[in-house]
């Protein structure tokens, strides 16, 4: 439609570019995203230290024929290449998968913290993906873009200066409005914090980045970052 033109996949996540993805679900098929979707945890509890956790749903053709009575094609994997259709993830399970760009390949589990004392965070469990650098690198260089560059999604989140890399989202809603996402972690270079913010029927990825801005502001204000 003219409106990114030839784009590589830097530049697709700095532009959420649905057309990109879908001809890249096409490419790969449903079962190797449905195995790696499986390894970033966004089927399964993250095993947080809280009661009654919910899991998302990740789908497969065996899912999509016992649950659906009917076999997979091929608009649902376009449809999941940007994770709609069938996906359900919770926030959560969004900010432990992001992480894994963040920390170097590792899927960690999250736990709830009262205070910092001095003896620093216990160590929770981790399970490294042995994803390769190269392509941890190219998902964090779009995140990154997708902040810093003037035609990024998330470039409204500059102004905090805080080296944020991130990847918007609008999930469209049957039921109603649509729903914002953003994820993201900072700062870049050596990344100490990850942030999800999901609004549920929010309209667009936008609001959700007002919503981050406004919190990291009042972080920055109180010297918390």
């Amino acid at each position: 439609w003219g409106i990114h033109g030839r784009e590589n996949i830097i530049e697709a996540i700095k532009h959420s570019c649905n057309i990109y993805f879908y001809n890249l679900g096409l490419k790969l098929g449903v079962d190797k995203i449905s195995f790696w979707a499986r390894q970033f945890g966004l089927d399964k509890p993250t095993g947080i230290d809280i009661p009654s956790e919910k899991k998302g749903l990740i789908p497969s053709r065996s899912w999509k024929k016992r649950y659906r009575k009917g076999s997979w094609r091929a608009g649902d994997t376009l449809n999941f290449s940007i994770g709609q259709g069938y996906i359900e993830i919770t926030p959560l399970e969004a900010i432990v998968a992001i992480s894994v760009f963040a920390n170097g390949g590792y899927l960690v589990t999250p736990y709830l913290v009262e205070k910092i004392e001095e003896e620093g965070f216990p160590h929770q469990g981790e399970r490294k993906l042995y994803l390769s650098p190269e392509n941890i690198e190219i998902i964090r260089k779009g995140m990154i873009k997708a902040v810093e560059d003037e035609d990024g999604t998330a470039h409204f989140l500059k102004k905090l200066n805080l080296k944020i890399a991130g990847k918007t989202g609008t999930a469209q809603n049957p039921m109603g409005k649509p729903h914002g996402w953003f994820v993201g972690f900072f700062p870049y270079g050596r990344p100490r914090y990850s942030i999800c913010v999901f609004l549920e029927n929010g309209g667009s990825s936008f609001n959700a980045l007002v919503v981050a801005y406004k919190f990291l502001s009042r972080l920055k204000e109180e010297n918390l970052l």
